[in-house]
């Protein structure tokens, strides 16, 4: 038992030797870029096991002190939280910082797509449209809003390019769709949501 957590290859109590293989496997890092990662989450912590909301929150706000909005805070959390425990652990952190970097585009598309369907019902309404719109409005310069003054005019457009099956909601794949064929409002969105995400874990990782 004494010997468990000074073991070369135990990042944590809860970083066995059976638990680094498998983040080697799911990120394509090696050992010593995982303990190297590990140092840095560790270190935004402050020694902690998880990324809590407050934490993210002081992240995203040292990111966009002049574009800061707590809802698109929130859903860019929802990318990291996968588990949707409330909290960012390690290995979930690394596995989706992996999946957004080296993934292709319709395994980052999955995972953006989480941020929509905030009921988790596989499929994004309108009134979830009209709020994540709500959230990323204000990012989105004059020239690239194709004359939609107004937000609820901006998730309209969208569900129009998305819904290619006319059925009133969004399915995962129609995203991705939407996405891969250029759809200018859902390419803004799009990269939009990366561009936050981007910089939060550039900020954990590399400040």
């Amino acid at each position: 038992m004494g010997n468990h957590h000074s073991s070369t290859t135990s990042l944590s109590s809860g970083m066995d030797n059976r638990s680094m293989k498998l983040l080697e496997e799911q990120t394509n890092l090696s050992q010593s870029e995982i303990r190297e990662q590990y140092v840095k989450f560790k270190g935004v912590t402050s020694g902690g096991e998880t990324i809590t909301r407050d934490i993210f929150s002081q992240i995203m706000h040292k990111c966009y002190p002049r574009t800061y909005k707590a809802e698109l805070e929130e859903d860019i959390f929802r990318i990291y939280d996968v588990d949707n425990n409330g909290t960012i652990e390690f290995k979930e952190f690394l596995v989706i910082v992996s999946v957004m970097s080296q993934g292709t585009p319709q395994s980052k598309l999955r995972q953006i797509f989480r941020i929509f369907d905030t009921d988790n019902n596989g499929f994004i309404s309108v009134d979830e449209m009209n709020k994540i719109v709500e959230h990323l409005f204000h990012l989105v310069p004059e020239g690239q809003k194709d004359k939609l003054e107004t937000p609820a005019s901006f998730a309209d457009k969208l569900m129009t390019e998305m819904d290619t099956d006319q059925d009133g909601v969004i399915s995962e794949e129609e995203l991705v769709t939407a996405f891969l064929r250029s759809e200018q409002l859902t390419t803004i969105l799009v990269n939009k949501i990366m561009a936050r995400f981007t910089s939060a874990s550039a900020s954990i990782l590399y400040d």
